[in-house]
């Protein structure tokens, strides 16, 4: 509230002064106002294509912040892959595991590989029914 009051009181004294009173303070402030002619002529002596706005700051952020995704993209998808691979190579594990683990228990070696076939054929029929469901959205166009 008091600097307020105080902003309000030096703006009133400013106004309410005379030209006179002012003519007498020394400027410190260089005048960067251009004149009327300046502005005047310049802009009819400057082409637009020389003022463009162009900003070479701009476009090497952009630039750079492109290239950040990209290599974020690249990353992922990198990460992506290898966790899929490793994801394939434990399911491989664990199908090849309990296909031995029951030709051991049964002590038949035909035991053993009627369920590693049960177990290969239920990996691919759940592959087939994403394919086939990601197939049929995508015709459909569902979202």
């Amino acid at each position: 509230m008091a600097r307020l009051l105080f902003i309000v009181i030096v703006t009133a004294l400013c106004l309410v002064r005379s030209p006179a009173a002012l003519a007498d303070v020394p400027s410190t402030v260089p005048s960067t106002a251009p004149s009327i002619t300046a502005s005047a002529t310049t802009a009819a002596t400057t082409s637009p294509a020389a003022d463009d706005d162009f900003a070479p700051g701009l476009l090497i952020a952009v630039l750079i912040l492109f290239a950040v995704v990209i290599f974020i993209a690249i990353v992922a998808a990198v990460v992506g892959v290898v966790a899929m691979a490793a994801i394939a190579v434990l399911v491989l594990f664990g199908v090849l595991s309990t296909s031995i683990l029951i030709g051991v228990k049964n002590r038949r070696i035909e035991s053993g590989a009627k369920a590693l076939f049960v177990q290969v054929a239920a990996v691919i029929g759940a592959v087939a029914g994403c394919v086939g469901f990601v197939l049929s959205a995508w015709i459909a166009d569902v979202n």
